[in-house]
Formats: structure tokens, sequence, C-alpha cells
């Protein structure tokens, strides 16, 4: 049967639901000194499994100058750089810091394999990584390789945001300006990375993010992208 506007069902655009926020979690932050183009981490937990799920894979390799990640996937599904304008890939000295995500839904499991492959060999890989429901598409984007490294960024209404450091000397600990600190660790004695994410009903413009360290840093490295919603 066909129904007109005069039937009463709120057809038209104005009563459409506003898509759902950006429901975003922390789920590891990972480590592998492997002298390798590729790393598998397998049987990684990607959280509890739903029809609008993706992950965001926050990379940190380090020890190599010039190294870029060339592919990721995680569970078998491929990821993309998040490289709005500007970059969020960064060089800092022997340090390279990118963040990537999934580019469709993952909708079954709880655990699977997270493949990195670099454009080389790459020693050093430091990884966090984040389940994020109704995830959408890279929005801004931020790197910063200061001694206390930090930038602004804008965040729309019902997006997130993920931050990623390191330092390669010190056994610093990080005190985060802006998104929630989700992990701070020290994986081998000199060398440190942390990161940090949040979820924000409300547009951020111009949001502070730093990573503040206990110490000094060597080829200090930040990389943050903030993402909208599906």
């Amino acid at each position: 049967m066909f129904l007109s506007p005069m039937d009463g069902i709120g057809f038209s655009a104005g009563n459409l639901a506003p898509p759902p926020a950006i429901s975003s979690s922390y789920l590891a932050n990972l480590y592998a000194s492997v002298s390798s183009n590729t790393k598998t981490f397998s049987g990684a937990s990607i959280g509890d499994a739903d029809s609008k799920r993706k992950i965001v894979v926050t990379i940190i390799g380090e020890n190599q100058t010039g190294r870029i990640v060339s592919s990721v996937t995680v569970a078998g599904v491929s990821c993309s750089l998040a490289n709005p304008s500007p970059t969020s890939r960064l060089h800092s000295g022997v340090t390279t810091a990118e963040i990537w995500s999934t580019d469709s839904f993952i909708t079954s499991g709880t655990t699977g394999d997270i493949v990195i492959t670099w454009d080389g060999t790459q020693t050093r890989y430091y990884v966090g990584t984040y389940r994020a429901l109704n995830l959408g598409s890279p929005h801004d984007a931020f790197t910063s390789s200061a001694s206390t490294p930090t930038g602004s960024i804008n965040i729309p209404a019902g997006g997130s945001v993920f931050a990623h450091c390191h330092s390669s000397a010190g056994t610093n600990t990080y005190t985060w300006t802006g998104p929630t600190e989700r992990f701070d660790a020290n994986p081998i004695s000199t060398i440190t990375h942390s990161g940090a994410s949040d979820d924000y009903a409300t547009a951020q413009s111009g949001l502070t993010v730093t990573a503040s360290p206990s110490g000094t840093m060597n080829a200090p490295a930040l990389t943050c992208v903030s993402f909208s919603k599906a």
C-alpha cells in the first residue's frame, strides 16, 4: 500500500534520528622486538562483537630511520592510515608514529590477528588498540616532536579522539591534558609509550592535547587523530 506524507508517517529528513555517537573503549597496548618488516600479534583482543565494530590501531616504530607502515590488517580486515590534513604520520629521528583504522566492520569474534607490515625492516613495535562503534571518517589530526609533545585538534559532535606518544630514553610516565590516559607502559628499560582517547558528545574546537613526561624525552613523538561518527 502506498503511503503519502499525509498518512502521518515521519519520512521527512527532518524527522530522521541523527546517527549514533561513537562509543570507543581501550583494548590493549602491545610491544614486540623483532628484526622484520612484518609482525603478527596473534589472537589479539578485538572486544565484544557488534555489527558496527571497527578497530583503531595506533602504531609507533622505533630504531629505524624513515620507515613507514605499508599495511595493517585486523582479523583479516584491511585498515587505512588516518591521514587528513595535516597528516597523522610523524617521523622523529628513529621514531615513526601513525594511526590506522579498519576499513569495514568486524561483526563477529572477540580475538583476531593484527598484522603490521612496514616498508622495510623494523626493530621495535609499540601498539595501542581500541574498539569503536559507529566510527566514521578521520576528521582532524596533528603530530608533535616537541620535548613536551602537544597540539590542538577539532572534534565533531559525537566524535572521538585517539593519541599515542613515545620516548626512546628514560622511564617516563605521562600526564595527559585533553583525552583520558588509557595506558602508560615501559616495555623495556629505557623506552616508554602512552596512549589516550575519549568520546565527545559535543563538538570540541581546538582541544589541547598534551602528553607531559615526568622526565627528559629522547626522539619524542606524538600523533593524534579525531574521527567523526559514521
